[in-house]
């Protein structure tokens, strides 16, 4: 396409391309139109905008929002797409939230896809980090033998019912999406 000067060219489906994504704006008029009907809290601090439901097609789970992307990427590509998605690749810390992915992505996929999540060693090799945020992990959840190898992100691996395995980043996988639930404080 580039050759094109950006126009339009059909191409073969197999070729892999960038893509551009757009967000509707009139969605986002449709959520604030819905949240200005929902009464404000208030507290000590000063009064609490109401917390925004999740967008449409996430799943809120205690102060998260999830979104499973059913199309393949590699963990970099997922790792841009995640952003433009308005989120970060999952970031899980702790057995309950670990428990819930679980159940998540067998109701929404079953056992048939490998999904990347947001940990990585590839600043230091053996020390994996959170993406969103570059904090150390701290829950784990490695299927037999993980971590091993020269392989640096991680996957919930369907074969190991949704048990963590590092893989390589150039490998092809969905991808789990988080988000914190939205709310803003004003005095």
């Amino acid at each position: 396409m580039a050759g094109y000067s950006y126009r339009w060219n059909d191409e073969y489906c197999s070729y892999k391309n960038y893509f551009l994504c757009e967000r509707r704006k009139q969605a986002e008029h449709k959520q604030r139109t819905a949240n200005r009907n929902q009464p404000v809290q208030s507290s000590s601090r000063g009064s609490i905008m109401p917390r925004r439901p999740c967008p449409d097609q996430w799943t809120r789970y205690q102060s998260s929002c999830y979104l499973l992307i059913e199309y393949d990427l590699d963990w970099i590509q997922a790792n841009y797409m995640r952003g433009l998605q308005g989120g970060y690749l999952a970031s899980i810390e702790s057995e309950v939230e670990n428990n819930f992915i679980k159940r998540y992505l067998r109701t929404n996929q079953g056992y048939s896809h490998n999904v990347w999540i947001g940990a990585t060693d590839m600043r230091v090799r053996g020390i994996y980090r959170w993406v969103e945020d570059d904090d150390v992990v701290s829950f784990t959840n490695w299927g037999p033998g993980e971590p091993g190898g020269s392989e640096h992100c991680v996957e919930a691996r369907a074969g190991y019912s949704y048990r963590w395995n590092d893989d390589p980043c150039s490998y092809e996988k969905h991808f789990l999406c988080e988000r914190r639930v939205e709310g803003s404080i004003f005095g």
